[in-house]
């Protein structure tokens, strides 16, 4: 009896530590969305209010956990998710219905994962376990502004859009962006 006692005590041992080593922790989900090296180029097509523009970003410097690109911005890969200087761009978990508190240079903002099953067609390729991220704030202490983004793996921001929501609750978009191509 001991000698069963102690092989299910053994078995049970390992079967939690091959757990333990299967599970993905916050740190390995943030690296799965940004795969970049310095020199990485993301380049978006769309408008903005109205008119054609394409933005270019790049990595210029990156480390073991984190990334600045061409315009400045730190990427930040942390165990609670990814975060720039002031604010969190993903939290995990990746849930539907996630919400945080970001703290902006222009106040309060709310995020909220919208989805997180999305597929995004890029090229001739779709990208799956998309994730699509809203943030609302109220800069002017009026109108709210909602900014989404959707994130996928391995390519991380593919696209972005704003909108401007008036005292009548109609959404007035601003801007809207597509990721065009990816220089890994």
């Amino acid at each position: 009896m001991k000698k069963v006692i102690l092989m299910l005590f053994m078995l049970s041992l390992f079967s939690c530590s091959t757990d333990t080593q299967t599970k993905k922790t916050g740190l390995d989900l943030g690296l799965t969305f940004i795969k970049a090296k310095e020199g990485s180029v993301w380049r978006y097509t769309g408008e903005l209010l109205g008119e054609k523009k394409n933005i270019e970003l790049s990595i210029s410097e990156k480390d073991a956990t984190s990334y600045t690109d061409s315009k400045g911005q730190k990427y930040i890969v942390d165990s609670y998710g990814i975060r720039g200087e002031n604010l969190y761009y993903i939290k995990y978990p990746l849930q539907k219905g996630v919400t945080w508190v970001n703290r902006t240079t222009q106040g309060v903002e709310i995020a909220t994962i919208e989805d997180v099953d999305i597929s995004f067609k890029f090229g001739p390729d779709t990208i799956e376990n998309c994730v699509k991220v809203s943030y609302q704030s109220q800069p002017d202490g009026e109108n709210t502004t909602i900014l989404t983004r959707t994130f996928c793996p391995d390519l991380w921001m593919v696209e972005f859009e704003t909108f401007v929501e008036n005292e009548k609750e109609i959404a007035i978009p601003q801007s809207k962006f597509s990721l065009e191509s990816f220089v890994y």
